[in-house]
């Protein structure tokens, strides 16, 4: 009887602990529209919310439903989503960067982000080890030293994105991810896509019209974008 009631015990405080968020807080939120940077939305069912342009820096999404969320222009920096399930999720023109103050970067390890839309999304240093994002949008972004070892980047496209040290160290990739127009720390490339379990470049990938339509300083080379190889 004794062991049965400490392993309920134990059960409770675990589900506490993954969702620990306050539904009348966040119904509050989801309401009225309301700003809270630093706000606990672990384990929170939040399929289909509205969050667009809402200031949630720094807040905590570990495990959450972020299905088919909308965040666009939403201040996110430093927030942490490992974990969530955030499949087809809207991060259009979010700000995603290290969180201001305490340097925290956003956090997506482990998380399914398959279809999410990240366009014009500002991802300074983000981080999506191991996370899922198959056929997820990146077109415009800024990825400038994001980390995605061991991501699944299946049939996702980069068109015209900022790689800048991004690193892709062991990244699961297929010949339909796509990195067209691409800036990387040696920007030359412009003709680049997924090929072989490797990034790389050949102007065989881009038709002629494309190639013209690259910038001018951006020339193809049969290069690998190189790559932070510093993680283990």
């Amino acid at each position: 009887m004794i062991k049965k009631f400490f392993v309920a015990l134990v059960s409770f405080f675990a589900i506490a602990v993954l969702s620990a968020y306050n539904p009348a807080h966040v119904n509050a939120i989801l309401r009225d529209k309301l700003h809270c940077p630093g706000c606990d939305f672990r384990g929170a069912p939040l399929a289909g919310a509205n969050l667009q342009a809402l200031d949630l820096r720094g807040s905590d999404f570990e495990r959450a439903d972020l299905r088919k969320v909308n965040f666009n222009g939403a201040y996110l920096e430093g927030a942490n989503f490992k974990n969530v399930n955030a499949q087809e999720a809207m991060f259009g023109t979010t700000l995603l960067n290290r969180h201001p103050y305490t340097g925290v970067p956003a956090d997506f390890t482990n998380a399914h982000l398959a279809r999410a839309n990240f366009n014009n999304a500002h991802l300074h240093d983000a981080l999506f080890y191991n996370a899922d994002l198959t056929e997820a949008s990146f077109v415009f972004s800024d990825l400038t030293r994001a980390q995605f070892p061991f991501a699944i980047i299946n049939g996702a496209i980069f068109t015209g994105a900022l790689l800048y040290y991004a690193n892709f160290y062991k990244a699961i990739g297929s010949a339909g991810t796509m990195f067209i127009g691409i800036m990387q720390y040696d920007p030359r490339t412009c003709c680049t896509r997924m090929q072989d379990g490797k990034i790389q470049s050949n102007p065989d990938f881009c038709s002629a019209q494309e190639r013209a339509a690259c910038p001018s300083h951006i020339v193809d080379t049969t290069t690998l974008i190189p790559m932070d190889h510093s993680q283990p």
